[in-house]
């Protein structure tokens, strides 16, 4: 698919054409002045990264002259938003750009992995939230909790990406691995130079999501999941002989996606097997109730038990969360297609029901807590761990799989873990590739994702040669996959 650039001017007009009131006083003049300069930013892929992104970008601008924003379906809900984005004046002089200066730093999630690897090595522009003093409103607060809004969208080639996992490895295969409606050809090895220098700025654990509806009890280890997201089991009282003969709803990420390419692999062995068959995933094709509909929107109203899993394709980690909310309550939500542009009505029609997922571990503490519709569970055993707010998560008790405790993920126990990968492209050079490889050393820094509620226990900083022989510190692995290769077993270091 390719998508055409629209001039800056032109999103301008658009902008100033919303019904939103316009932006004034330093906030106006410091977006106006970024815009205007060419100080702009992009950035587009893996969803974790925004956690702790007003962390992580802050260190660029002087304190109490940021102000964040954000936009898209997922706006207002704290973090991982469609897109969000924070402007500052720096703290130090980069270049032509001297100290004082306004710049804007965007990042879009919309699509996951996927939008921050093919656009960046095939220089393909993609929609980013237009940061205009038109089109955007303030807020209460300049933090991500009480985020302020903007409207409308501008398509640009992002500056960098962000993936789940190392593309230089084949992960982004084109018959289960890459986005977009018509999915994209494999990227070729130049295209895979252009991404430039790839660094692993920290492993993250990932963990099966369940709604609460099912009980703890259940054992979901490795051989049942991959039966399950491969279709051959698709009731649930194929899953536990004591539960109703309903329908499994899969609520997963469309192709693409980081977290779909590590369900693929973990559970499928796909694209990681070349000598054997690999169980393929099933996806939205399967599903009785998709429906296209002739402006190229999609429907979903899930009705009767059809006697096999019910695929619900999910354009981001957070409409991944509100598929397996609407689930468990009999609600409804939406997403975007496979182009993260067309909208995907999804609707339960008041029937519980009962669904799995696979989610980064960055989302535990926003919304797998006890008392919500869904928790992370064991693997190969019984049991859930949840988390509420920035209190250290909690392993019910009896707990008898494997669950992703810190000190698992730390130590290589638990061995469900990505590489978090920045990519700067060899195009994207001047103030801006400093600016990037400051905010990939910031994602990078142990300290911050030891602040970081979202990620201080659940992520962890891949170890450097350095660290060899000696006891990590921090929010340091001891682990990490052999030649960098994400299909190759997990490798302790010291």
């Amino acid at each position: 698919m390719k998508l055409s650039k629209i001039s800056f001017a032109a999103a301008l007009a658009c902008a100033a054409l919303s019904s939103q009131a316009a932006m004034t006083g330093a906030a106006a003049t410091a977006l106006d002045d970024a815009n205007t300069n060419h100080r702009v930013i992009y950035i587009s892929g893996a969803s974790a990264i925004q956690k702790g992104f007003d962390q992580i970008v802050s260190g660029l601008f002087t304190a109490g002259s940021t102000t964040y924003y954000s936009a898209g379906s997922n706006a207002g809900n704290g973090t991982k938003a469609d897109y969000v984005a924070v402007v500052g004046q720096l703290a130090s002089t980069i270049g032509s750009w001297s100290a004082g200066t306004n710049v804007i730093v965007q990042y879009r999630t919309l699509g996951g992995s996927g939008f921050g690897v093919f656009p960046v090595a095939r220089n393909q522009a993609i929609s980013f939230s237009t940061v205009t003093s038109a089109a955007c409103t303030p807020g209460a607060s300049n933090s991500l909790a009480v985020t302020a809004t903007c409207t409308g969208t501008v398509n640009v080639v992002p500056d960098a990406g962000v993936s789940d996992v190392d593309p230089s490895f084949g992960a982004f295969d084109n018959q289960f691995n890459t986005p977009f409606e018509v999915a994209a050809n494999n990227l070729t090895t130049s295209e895979i130079s252009a991404l430039g220098t790839k660094t692993h700025i920290y492993g993250l654990a990932f963990g099966i999501p369940v709604t609460n509806n099912v009980p703890t009890s259940v054992n979901f280890n490795k051989t049942l999941l991959s039966a399950i997201l491969s279709g051959n089991v698709g009731t649930w009282d194929q899953v536990d002989k004591t539960l109703a003969a309903d329908d499994i709803v899969i609520c997963r990420r469309t192709p693409g996606s980081g977290t779909q390419v590590i369900a693929n692999a973990a559970f499928g062995n796909y694209p990681c097997s070349t000598a054997h068959s690999v169980a393929a995933p099933i996806d939205r094709t399967t599903n009785p109730y998709w429906v296209v509909n002739g402006d190229g929107t999609q429907t979903i109203n899930v009705g009767a038990n059809q006697g096999a899993a019910i695929v619900i394709e999910n354009d981001t980690s957070g409409d991944l969360k509100n598929c397996l909310t609407a689930a468990a309550t009999g609600g409804s939500f939406s997403t975007h297609d496979r182009d993260g542009i067309k909208s995907v009505a999804v609707s339960f029609g008041g029937t519980v029901r009962k669904a799995i997922g696979l989610l980064s571990l960055d989302s535990l503490n926003a919304g797998s807590a006890a008392a919500n519709s869904w928790s992370f569970r064991a693997l190969g055993g019984a049991g859930q761990i949840t988390q509420t707010g920035a209190a250290a998560p909690v392993v019910t008790a009896g707990s008898t799989g494997v669950l992703p405790t810190f000190a698992d993920v730390i130590s290589g126990n638990y061995d469900l873990v990505s590489q978090e990968t920045f990519m700067i492209p060899v195009r994207t050079l001047g103030e801006k590739a400093v600016v990037l490889n400051q905010i990939a050393a910031n994602a990078a820094n142990p300290a911050i994702l030891a602040n970081t509620a979202a990620l201080q226990y659940v992520a962890g900083v891949f170890p450097a040669s350095t660290l060899v022989g000696a006891a990590p510190a921090g929010n340091t692995l001891r682990t990490t996959f052999v030649g960098g290769d994400f299909c190759a077993p997990l490798q302790r270091n010291n």
